[in-house]
Protein backbone atom coordinates (compact mmCIF):
# COMPACT_ATOMS: atom_id res chain seq x y z
CA UNK A 1 0.00 0.00 0.00
CA UNK A 2 2.60 2.40 0.85
CA UNK A 3 4.54 1.46 -2.78
CA UNK A 4 1.50 2.01 -4.37
CA UNK A 5 0.97 6.44 -2.42
CA UNK A 6 4.72 6.46 -3.23
CA UNK A 7 4.05 5.82 -7.30
CA UNK A 8 0.68 7.77 -7.17
CA UNK A 9 2.32 10.66 -5.47
CA UNK A 10 4.81 10.01 -8.18
CA UNK A 11 3.09 10.54 -10.76
CA UNK A 12 1.31 13.77 -10.20
CA UNK A 13 4.64 15.27 -9.32
CA UNK A 14 5.29 13.40 -13.14
CA UNK A 15 2.38 15.74 -14.43
CA UNK A 16 3.53 18.68 -12.55
CA UNK A 17 6.89 18.67 -13.88
CA UNK A 18 5.73 17.85 -17.35
CA UNK A 19 2.85 20.73 -17.39
CA UNK A 20 0.62 19.28 -19.47
CA UNK A 21 -3.19 18.78 -17.62
CA UNK A 22 -5.28 16.04 -19.72
CA UNK A 23 -8.33 17.13 -20.21
CA UNK A 24 -11.18 14.90 -18.69
CA UNK A 25 -13.17 13.12 -21.49
CA UNK A 26 -16.24 13.77 -20.03
CA UNK A 27 -15.48 18.12 -20.31
CA UNK A 28 -15.54 18.13 -24.66
CA UNK A 29 -16.76 20.85 -26.63
CA UNK A 30 -19.04 21.04 -30.11
CA UNK A 31 -18.01 23.02 -32.93
CA UNK A 32 -21.52 22.97 -34.23
CA UNK A 33 -23.07 24.16 -30.64
CA UNK A 34 -20.68 27.36 -31.26
CA UNK A 35 -21.32 28.22 -34.56
CA UNK A 36 -24.86 28.01 -34.61
CA UNK A 37 -25.70 31.10 -32.23
CA UNK A 38 -22.69 32.96 -33.89
CA UNK A 39 -24.74 32.13 -37.54
CA UNK A 40 -27.68 33.19 -35.96
CA UNK A 41 -26.79 36.58 -34.29
CA UNK A 42 -24.91 37.29 -38.02
CA UNK A 43 -28.24 36.43 -40.07
CA UNK A 44 -30.48 38.65 -38.01
CA UNK A 45 -27.44 41.60 -38.25
CA UNK A 46 -27.47 41.33 -41.92
CA UNK A 47 -31.57 40.75 -42.12
CA UNK A 48 -31.00 44.66 -39.66
CA UNK A 49 -28.43 45.93 -42.32
CA UNK A 50 -30.59 44.92 -44.94
CA UNK A 51 -33.33 46.35 -43.59
CA UNK A 52 -32.22 49.76 -43.06
CA UNK A 53 -30.45 49.98 -46.14
CA UNK A 54 -33.68 49.20 -47.38
CA UNK A 55 -35.22 51.74 -45.68
CA UNK A 56 -33.10 54.60 -45.75
CA UNK A 57 -32.68 53.72 -49.81
CA UNK A 58 -36.39 54.23 -50.19
CA UNK A 59 -36.65 57.59 -48.27
CA UNK A 60 -33.21 58.45 -50.54
CA UNK A 61 -34.97 57.65 -53.20
CA UNK A 62 -38.38 59.71 -52.47
CA UNK A 63 -36.35 63.14 -51.59
CA UNK A 64 -34.56 62.54 -55.47
CA UNK A 65 -38.35 62.09 -56.62
CA UNK A 66 -39.48 65.29 -54.69
CA UNK A 67 -36.12 67.28 -55.44
CA UNK A 68 -36.46 66.09 -59.51
CA UNK A 69 -40.28 67.20 -59.56
CA UNK A 70 -39.51 70.68 -57.88
CA UNK A 71 -36.43 70.70 -60.58
CA UNK A 72 -38.93 69.81 -63.24
CA UNK A 73 -40.89 72.98 -62.26
CA UNK A 74 -38.20 75.19 -61.63
CA UNK A 75 -37.29 74.35 -65.31
CA UNK A 76 -40.54 75.30 -66.23
CA UNK A 77 -40.71 78.68 -64.22
CA UNK A 78 -37.27 79.45 -66.20
CA UNK A 79 -38.52 78.70 -69.50
CA UNK A 80 -41.52 80.51 -68.95
CA UNK A 81 -39.77 83.71 -67.67
CA UNK A 82 -37.23 82.92 -70.91
CA UNK A 83 -40.66 83.18 -72.79
CA UNK A 84 -41.88 86.24 -71.58
CA UNK A 85 -38.20 87.97 -71.60
CA UNK A 86 -38.15 86.73 -75.01
CA UNK A 87 -41.58 88.70 -75.74
CA UNK A 88 -39.87 91.84 -73.65
CA UNK A 89 -37.04 91.73 -75.94
CA UNK A 90 -38.51 92.09 -79.13
CA UNK A 91 -41.14 94.20 -77.97
CA UNK A 92 -38.12 96.71 -76.40
CA UNK A 93 -36.51 96.01 -80.27
CA UNK A 94 -39.39 97.42 -81.69
CA UNK A 95 -39.91 100.38 -79.69
CA UNK A 96 -36.36 101.46 -79.98
CA UNK A 97 -36.47 101.05 -83.53
CA UNK A 98 -40.07 103.10 -83.70
CA UNK A 99 -37.86 105.86 -81.75
CA UNK A 100 -35.01 105.79 -84.19
CA UNK A 101 -37.42 106.09 -86.88
CA UNK A 102 -39.04 108.65 -85.03
CA UNK A 103 -35.83 110.70 -84.19
CA UNK A 104 -34.69 110.65 -88.34
CA UNK A 105 -38.05 111.44 -89.10
CA UNK A 106 -37.52 114.40 -86.80
CA UNK A 107 -33.96 114.64 -88.16
CA UNK A 108 -35.55 114.90 -91.79
CA UNK A 109 -37.25 117.50 -90.87
CA UNK A 110 -34.74 119.69 -89.24
CA UNK A 111 -32.47 118.94 -92.24
CA UNK A 112 -35.02 119.68 -94.94
CA UNK A 113 -35.63 123.54 -93.21
CA UNK A 114 -31.93 123.77 -93.78
CA UNK A 115 -31.83 122.84 -97.33
CA UNK A 116 -31.47 126.69 -98.87
CA UNK A 117 -27.96 126.78 -96.16
CA UNK A 118 -24.53 126.41 -96.63
CA UNK A 119 -21.57 126.94 -94.26
CA UNK A 120 -18.57 128.77 -95.23
CA UNK A 121 -15.18 127.94 -92.95
CA UNK A 122 -12.50 130.86 -92.75
CA UNK A 123 -13.75 133.85 -93.33
CA UNK A 124 -12.43 136.50 -91.50
CA UNK A 125 -13.45 137.92 -87.95
CA UNK A 126 -13.07 141.13 -86.26
CA UNK A 127 -14.47 142.10 -83.10
CA UNK A 128 -17.53 144.41 -83.32
CA UNK A 129 -18.38 143.12 -87.33
CA UNK A 130 -20.90 144.77 -88.15
CA UNK A 131 -23.62 143.13 -90.82
CA UNK A 132 -22.51 145.02 -93.85
CA UNK A 133 -19.05 144.10 -93.56
CA UNK A 134 -19.77 140.69 -92.87
CA UNK A 135 -21.91 140.34 -96.08
CA UNK A 136 -19.11 142.04 -98.04
CA UNK A 137 -17.13 139.41 -97.20
CA UNK A 138 -19.88 136.61 -98.14
CA UNK A 139 -20.55 137.91 -101.49
CA UNK A 140 -16.73 138.16 -102.13
CA UNK A 141 -16.49 134.19 -100.92
CA UNK A 142 -19.53 133.52 -102.99
CA UNK A 143 -18.42 135.74 -106.01
CA UNK A 144 -15.35 134.06 -106.42
CA UNK A 145 -17.43 130.57 -106.21
CA UNK A 146 -19.41 131.53 -109.06
CA UNK A 147 -22.80 132.80 -107.50
CA UNK A 148 -24.00 136.07 -109.05
CA UNK A 149 -25.14 137.68 -105.81
CA UNK A 150 -28.26 139.63 -106.16
CA UNK A 151 -30.50 141.88 -104.09
CA UNK A 152 -32.37 139.24 -103.25
CA UNK A 153 -29.95 136.47 -103.35
CA UNK A 154 -29.42 136.12 -99.45
CA UNK A 155 -32.00 135.84 -97.01
CA UNK A 156 -29.48 135.72 -93.52
CA UNK A 157 -26.28 134.99 -92.79
CA UNK A 158 -24.73 135.00 -89.56
CA UNK A 159 -21.37 133.79 -87.42
CA UNK A 160 -21.29 130.61 -86.01
CA UNK A 161 -19.18 129.00 -83.48
CA UNK A 162 -16.19 130.50 -81.40
CA UNK A 163 -13.29 133.06 -83.50
CA UNK A 164 -10.15 130.85 -83.80
CA UNK A 165 -6.80 131.69 -84.96
CA UNK A 166 -6.01 131.13 -88.88
CA UNK A 167 -3.85 128.49 -89.61
CA UNK A 168 -0.48 129.55 -90.60
CA UNK A 169 0.97 126.80 -92.95
CA UNK A 170 4.84 127.15 -93.28
CA UNK A 171 4.93 130.68 -92.01
CA UNK A 172 6.53 132.16 -89.55
CA UNK A 173 5.91 133.02 -85.96
CA UNK A 174 5.57 136.62 -85.14
CA UNK A 175 5.26 138.61 -82.28
CA UNK A 176 1.89 140.02 -83.74
CA UNK A 177 -1.48 138.10 -83.36
CA UNK A 178 -2.84 135.49 -85.63
CA UNK A 179 -5.75 136.91 -87.93
CA UNK A 180 -9.02 135.24 -86.68
CA UNK A 181 -11.08 133.31 -89.08
CA UNK A 182 -14.64 132.00 -88.10
CA UNK A 183 -17.60 129.85 -89.43
CA UNK A 184 -20.62 131.61 -91.30
CA UNK A 185 -24.17 129.98 -91.96
CA UNK A 186 -25.40 131.70 -94.85
CA UNK A 187 -29.00 130.93 -96.09
CA UNK A 188 -30.07 131.72 -99.75
CA UNK A 189 -33.67 132.68 -100.20
CA UNK A 190 -33.85 130.43 -103.75
CA UNK A 191 -32.91 127.11 -104.39
CA UNK A 192 -30.43 128.16 -107.86
CA UNK A 193 -28.01 130.04 -105.94
CA UNK A 194 -27.74 127.69 -103.18
CA UNK A 195 -27.34 125.25 -105.66
CA UNK A 196 -24.15 127.08 -107.74
CA UNK A 197 -22.77 127.85 -104.42
CA UNK A 198 -22.28 124.12 -103.08
CA UNK A 199 -21.53 123.20 -106.71
CA UNK A 200 -18.73 125.98 -106.85
CA UNK A 201 -17.18 124.89 -103.66
CA UNK A 202 -14.22 123.44 -106.74
CA UNK A 203 -13.50 126.70 -107.31
CA UNK A 204 -12.44 127.60 -103.66
CA UNK A 205 -9.01 125.66 -103.90
CA UNK A 206 -5.92 127.14 -103.14
CA UNK A 207 -8.02 129.40 -100.57
CA UNK A 208 -8.34 129.52 -97.21
CA UNK A 209 -12.47 129.51 -97.68
CA UNK A 210 -14.45 126.31 -97.99
CA UNK A 211 -18.14 125.45 -98.58
CA UNK A 212 -19.78 122.51 -97.03
CA UNK A 213 -23.78 121.74 -96.35
CA UNK A 214 -25.66 122.95 -93.56
CA UNK A 215 -26.21 119.18 -91.85
CA UNK A 216 -27.97 119.19 -88.55
CA UNK A 217 -25.68 117.12 -85.75
CA UNK A 218 -26.83 113.82 -86.08
CA UNK A 219 -26.56 113.67 -90.13
CA UNK A 220 -22.87 114.95 -89.78
CA UNK A 221 -22.28 112.41 -87.02
CA UNK A 222 -22.90 109.68 -89.65
CA UNK A 223 -21.33 111.26 -92.27
CA UNK A 224 -17.97 111.51 -90.21
CA UNK A 225 -18.78 107.46 -89.12
CA UNK A 226 -19.33 106.34 -92.75
CA UNK A 227 -15.61 108.41 -94.11
CA UNK A 228 -13.93 106.48 -91.03
CA UNK A 229 -15.12 103.50 -91.68
CA UNK A 230 -14.91 103.65 -95.79
CA UNK A 231 -11.14 104.33 -95.34
CA UNK A 232 -11.05 100.99 -92.90
CA UNK A 233 -12.48 99.45 -95.57
CA UNK A 234 -10.69 101.39 -98.83
CA UNK A 235 -8.80 97.90 -99.70
CA UNK A 236 -6.35 100.15 -102.41
CA UNK A 237 -8.97 101.63 -104.11
CA UNK A 238 -9.21 105.48 -103.53
CA UNK A 239 -12.33 105.74 -105.37
CA UNK A 240 -14.20 104.74 -102.42
CA UNK A 241 -15.47 107.65 -100.33
CA UNK A 242 -18.33 108.53 -98.29
CA UNK A 243 -20.14 112.08 -99.27
CA UNK A 244 -23.07 114.07 -98.89
CA UNK A 245 -24.85 115.27 -102.23
CA UNK A 246 -26.54 118.92 -103.08
CA UNK A 247 -29.58 117.76 -101.28
CA UNK A 248 -27.67 117.11 -98.20
CA UNK A 249 -28.42 113.19 -99.04
CA UNK A 250 -25.78 110.94 -97.13
CA UNK A 251 -23.91 108.26 -99.17
CA UNK A 252 -20.77 106.31 -99.77
CA UNK A 253 -19.53 104.94 -103.23
CA UNK A 254 -17.67 101.63 -103.75
CA UNK A 255 -16.19 100.46 -106.50
CA UNK A 256 -17.96 102.83 -108.22
CA UNK A 257 -21.30 102.12 -106.92
CA UNK A 258 -23.26 104.53 -105.27
CA UNK A 259 -25.06 103.51 -101.99
CA UNK A 260 -27.55 105.98 -100.10
CA UNK A 261 -28.02 105.46 -96.10
CA UNK A 262 -29.68 107.71 -93.58
CA UNK A 263 -29.35 105.94 -90.50
CA UNK A 264 -26.64 103.21 -88.76
CA UNK A 265 -28.35 100.16 -89.39
CA UNK A 266 -28.37 101.13 -93.16
CA UNK A 267 -24.62 101.84 -93.31
CA UNK A 268 -23.49 98.95 -91.50
CA UNK A 269 -25.97 96.95 -94.00
CA UNK A 270 -23.96 98.68 -96.81
CA UNK A 271 -20.64 98.22 -95.39
CA UNK A 272 -21.02 94.25 -94.24
CA UNK A 273 -22.53 93.38 -97.98
CA UNK A 274 -19.00 95.06 -99.33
Amino acid sequence: MAVNNVSSDMGDGQRLRSGTIKPSTSTSFSTTSVHTPVMEISESVKQYLEQLISEQTNTLSGKIAALEQQLQEKDKKIDELAGSLSVVRNVNNQLQKNIESMQVEIDDSAQYSRRYSIRIENIPYKRDETEVELKSKVVDVLAKAGVDVKDDTLDRFHRSGKPRPKRQDNRRASAAPAELVAQTIVKFRHWEPRKQAYAGRSNLRGTDFKIRPDLTRRRLDLLNTARDRVKTLDRGNSDNYAYVDTNCNLAVRLNGERRFFNTRRELDAILDDY
